[in-house]
């Protein structure tokens, strides 16, 4: 049986992960040293390793509520994401991202309108939406990657725009 919704929203959360390398969360980290990976450059501004560990605490708190038990405590989940090495926070928003994506992949069409709870939210929200979060919330936190990359490294990399006057 075919889901063309369903099908249409996996690609998406796929590419806004990992797979577009001018947009993707995953692929603006390519080019992060271990030094840009943990540094802030401003007072007050989060690293990119925390931008990471919270995008990778909401894919899994996310799917915990939305698909699970629900019994998973953002502040609790975040503070152990943000204590692991490089290595080991990109392994687990990759799990996360995968389980997510198999949750995603199960569903029919007809599941889009279902109402989950996601239980710090408020509300129950339908499926749909919450899939539209997830991938929204990618792509954002991709961009501030890439923002904060290029500040840490005094360069953009769209080096083929011409200087702003002034």
């Amino acid at each position: 049986m075919e889901h063309p919704a369903v099908d249409a929203l996996l690609r998406l959360l796929n590419r806004a992960f990992e797979g577009d390398s001018e947009h993707s969360l995953i692929d603006n980290l390519k080019h992060v040293s271990d030094r840009e990976w943990s540094a802030r450059p401003t007072p007050g501004a989060r690293s990119i390793a925390e931008t990471v560990a919270h995008a990778a605490t909401a894919k899994h708190v996310y799917v915990e509520h939305a698909f699970g038990s629900g019994k998973t405590a953002w502040d609790r989940e975040f503070a152990a994401v943000c204590a692991l090495p490089r290595d080991e926070m990109l392994t687990f928003i990759r799990e996360a991202h995968g389980h997510l994506a198999s949750h995603v992949a199960s569903l029919s069409d007809d599941d889009l309108d279902t109402r989950l709870p996601v239980h710090w939210w408020g509300d129950p929200l339908p499926v749909r939406e919450i899939i539209e979060i997830l991938i929204v919330h990618d792509t954002y936190h991709a961009g501030e990657i890439n923002r904060l990359r290029s500040i840490l490294q005094g360069n953009d990399r769209w080096d083929h725009y011409p200087e702003s006057p002034g």
